[in-house]
């Protein structure tokens, strides 16, 4: 039996806190002059985040463990989900709907959508997350505007991160709104274990998006 990746992260336990940390590369210079900047924005954007895990007792604590190990250090990939937005603002988070991509090759910001209920204002709020992709595939973005849906069932959604050029999404796959995850790995190569004399134990990790 073979480890087969992304991960799972276990669900006996939660997380007792999960700190998501918006990355950029943005050059700024200032003048020695005049002091006025000058600033000029990279293609580099990408989340990472760091991870609590509360106390458990020692059973738990092994699952969690064994997790770790099993993404042998910075090679191995899991699925982490947007705590802060697991289900989406707006209406669609007391609907049943199943929004897909309308069209080939999008990327960057504005990302084409359809399969929506019609003339549905505040379809989406802003700050709801979304999952596009699956598997090793999926990216998790944060919708920056309101969405409203025509009267075709069609929107526009601006997102972060963009969407890169090597994750352009296959048109007609759907977009998921529940429980949006994405794919990381650990920042390190080394992890502790703390654990408590008392027969409880917790400890926490670092991670950043995978991309390739």
């Amino acid at each position: 039996m073979s480890i087969v990746y992304p991960l799972e992260i276990p669900s006996t336990k939660s997380p007792a806190k999960v700190t998501i940390i918006k990355n950029q590369i943005v050059g700024q210079t200032t003048s020695p002059f005049t002091a006025k900047q000058k600033q000029q924005k990279r293609i580099g954007e990408w989340w990472e985040a760091e991870v609590t895990l509360p106390e458990m007792d020692l059973e738990e604590c092994a699952k969690w463990r064994a997790f770790i190990l099993s993404l042998d250090g910075v090679i191995g990939t899991f699925l982490l989900k947007d705590y802060l937005a697991r289900k989406p603002f707006g209406v669609a988070r007391n609907i049943v709907s199943n929004p897909q991509v309308s069209g080939i090759g999008q990327t960057g910001q504005s990302l084409n959508i359809s399969n929506c209920p019609i003339d549905t204002v505040g379809y989406l709020k802003a700050g709801s997350s979304i999952q596009l992709g699956s598997g090793l595939s999926s990216r998790l973005h944060v919708v920056l505007q309101d969405v409203d849906i025509d009267g075709s069932g069609n929107a526009s959604m601006f997102l972060w991160p963009k969407i890169r050029n090597a994750d352009a999404p296959i048109d007609g796959s759907n977009i998921i709104l529940n429980d949006a995850k994405g794919l990381f790995r650990l920042k390190s190569n080394t992890q502790d274990f703390p654990i408590d004399v008392g027969g409880f134990s917790g400890f926490s990790f670092s991670c950043r998006e995978a991309l390739e």
